[in-house]
C-alpha cells in the first residue's frame, strides 16, 4: 500500500526510519507526554418552540468544518436543523417521508468540499445532497439489495468522492459467532459504465475477534451485544476516507490507520497510553448498570446480570480506546476507559501527524461527545427529565 495525499511518501519513510531508531518511550508518544485540556460550559441549544423545533431523540450532532454552525438531526420529527453556536436557527430540512428532501430513516450527515453535505438513510439505501445553504441538490439511490458480498448484503458507509462508496458486509452478531468470523472487509463499491454495479472489492480487512457478546437468558432466548472490553477494530467513515483504530498491539496501544478514496494508506500512527487494569469492581459496576437498564419481560434483573457476565470477554487490561471520532477540527479523538473524578478522558491527535504528542482532554461524563472544532467540543447532555440538549464547551488548557 502506498502513502500519498495526507502524508507524502518521503514523510512516511522518514517516520518509519525514525520509529525504528527510537526507543520505546519515543516510539509510542502517548499519555505521559500529553498536555491536559479542560472544557468550560458556553453554549446550550434546546430547540426553538416558536418555530416548532424541539429536541427529543437526537441521533446525529455534527459541527460544520467549513462554517461556524452546528447540525442536529432529531429522529422524533425526522428533521435536520442547522444552528449558529449562539442558538440562532438557520434552517430546517427533512420531515418524515420518502419524497425529495424528506427522510425515511436518516442515519448519517456528512460534509464534502466547499461546505455542501449529504444525508444518508438506512444502510445506504438513499443519499440526499444539499448545497451549503440547504438548497436541495439531488437524491441518489444506493446499492440495490441484490448487490451482495458473498452471502451478505451491504452497508454503504460513505461516498469515496469519485462516484463510489465505502461499504462493509451486513453480518449479524450471531453470524460472527456461528461462523467463527474473525475478520471482515472494508469494501469499495462502484457503478459500471452501463449504470449497474461492479462486484464489491475488498480493500482492507478488519479484525473482529472478541467483538460479539451472547447473553443467554434461557428458553432458547439469546440477545446480542458488543463486547464492551473487546479488542476488535474501531472504524470511522467519512467522504473519501476511512480511519481504523487497531487495538491488538498490546496493553495501552492503539494503531491508527487512515485510507483514502483509492484505499491507499495515507497515515499510520501508533500511540501508547497508560495501561488500565480491568478489575472485578469495574465489571461489577457495569453489570449492575446493564441489568438495571435492560428490562426483559419474564426475566429478573438477577438473571439478566448473571447472563451478561457469563460470556463477557475479560482481558487483563482494558482496551486503549473504546471509541473513535473524526472531528471538524481535523483531529482523531479517542475515548478511553480512563476517568479523572467525574471527568471522562479523551485523547486528540492531528490527522497525518507523525511525531506530535496527543492532547489529553477531560470532559464531564454527563456529556456525550459527538464532534469538536478548534475551540469547542460539541456533545449531548440530558437534563434530569431526560430531555436532550446540545452543548458546546470551550476548550481551555489546564492550569
Amino acid at each position: 500500500m502506498s502513502c500519498k495525499r495526507v502524508v507524502p511518501l518521503v514523510a512516511c519513510l522518514v517516520g518509519a526510519i525514525l520509529a525504528m531508531a527510537c526507543d520505546e518511550s519515543d516510539r509510542y508518544r502517548g499519555w505521559s507526554d500529553s498536555v491536559t485540556w479542560l472544557t468550560e460550559a458556553e453554549y446550550k441549544l434546546s430547540g426553538d418552540p416558536d418555530q416548532d423545533v424541539l429536541f427529543s431523540h437526537i441521533a446525529i450532532l455534527r459541527a460544520d468544518p467549513y462554517r461556524d454552525r452546528v447540525f442536529v438531526l432529531d429522529l422524533q420529527d425526522t428533521e435536520l436543523s442547522v444552528w449558529t453556536p449562539g442558538g440562532s436557527l438557520a434552517f430546517v430540512l427533512g420531515g418524515k417521508g420518502e419524497g425529495p428532501g424528506e427522510f425515511a430513516f436518516p442515519t448519517r450527515v456528512e460534509f464534502v468540499d466547499g461546505g455542501s453535505f449529504y444525508v444518508r438513510e438506512g444502510s445506504g439505501s438513499r443519499f440526499t445532497h444539499y448545497a451549503a445553504d440547504g438548497a436541495l441538490a439531488g437524491t441518489e439511490t444506493g446499492a440495490p439489495t441484490s448487490l451482495m458480498y458473498r452471502d451478505y448484503g451491504l452497508k454503504l458507509e460513505a461516498t469515496t468522492g469519485n462516484g463510489g462508496y465505502f461499504a462493509v458486509p451486513l453480518i449479524g452478531m450471531s453470524v460472527f459467532a456461528d461462523r467463527g468470523i474473525d475478520r471482515y472487509p472494508v469494501l469499495r463499491v462502484e457503478r459500471s459504465d452501463e449504470g449497474g454495479w461492479h462486484a464489491p472489492e475488498p480493500v482492507f480487512w478488519l479484525n473482529s475477534r472478541n467483538r460479539e457478546h451472547p447473553i443467554e437468558l434461557g428458553g432458547n432466548r439469546t440477545i446480542w451485544a458488543g463486547q464492551v472490553y473487546g479488542d476488535s477494530d474501531l472504524t470511522w467513515f467519512e467522504p473519501g476516507s476511512v480511519m481504523v483504530g487497531r487495538r491488538t498491539g498490546g496493553a495501552g496501544v492503539i494503531e491508527l490507520i487512515e485510507l483514502d478514496a483509492e484505499a491507499d494508506t495515507v497515515w499510520v500512527r501508533q500511540l501508547r497510553f497508560e495501561p488500565q487494569t480491568l478489575t472485578a469492581e469495574t465489571i461489577r459496576k457495569l453489570g449492575d448498570e446493564f441489568a438495571a437498564h435492560m428490562t426483559i419481560p419474564g426475566v429478573s434483573p438477577r438473571v439478566v446480570r448473571q447472563a451478561w457476565e457469563e460470556h463477557l470477554y475479560r482481558p487483563e487490561y482494558l482496551p486503549a480506546a473504546k471509541g473513535i471520532v473524526l472531528t471538524a477540527s481535523g483531529e482523531v479523538w479517542l475515548k478511553t476507559f480512563e476517568r479523572s473524578d467525574t471527568l471522562a478522558v479523551y485523547y486528540a491527535i492531528r490527522r497525518g501527524d507523525m511525531t506530535g504528542q496527543p492532547r489529553r482532554v477531560l470532559i464531564p461524563e454527563s456529556v456525550s461527545l459527538h464532534d469538536a472544532t478548534e475551540t469547542h467540543v460539541w456533545g449531548i447532555w440530558k437534563d434530569p427529565l431526560g430531555v436532550p440538549h446540545v452543548v458546546g464547551r470551550r476548550l481551555v488548557p489546564a492550569p
